[in-house]
């Protein structure tokens, strides 16, 4: 059972594909927005930084750390992310979702 919302201290700003941007100031927020808004079916970072926005709204894992995978998975599928020092994504093959992770991770 999910518990109340948690937010974060500054929101995560994304530049959604149309162009405009969308502040996330919650767990819950960025939560639906994975499950029910991703314009991507699939994708590993998605699906990883959805169970990561569940189990930090039951208390067991750091909210902080299911706002990083939210960026890596915006970073993923294109999303321009607006306050974050975030190395840009691209889809050459010399890029992988881990170094993208690193990088994040370092960052932030």
């Amino acid at each position: 059972m999910l518990r109340s919302d948690v937010f974060w201290a500054e929101p995560v700003v994304v530049r959604l594909l149309g162009g405009s941007n969308r502040y996330f100031r919650s767990v819950h927020d960025t939560l639906d927005f994975l499950q029910n808004e991703w314009p991507v079916r699939g994708g590993s970072s998605c699906h990883e930084a959805a169970r990561c926005c569940e189990a930090a709204l039951m208390k067991a894992q750091s909210p902080e750390h299911a706002r990083r995978l939210f960026v890596i998975a915006c970073a993923e599928v294109g999303f321009e992310i607006c306050n974050e020092r975030v190395v840009r994504y691209s889809p050459r093959p010399s890029h992988n979702v881990k170094s993208l992770r690193s990088a994040v991770h370092d960052r932030l």
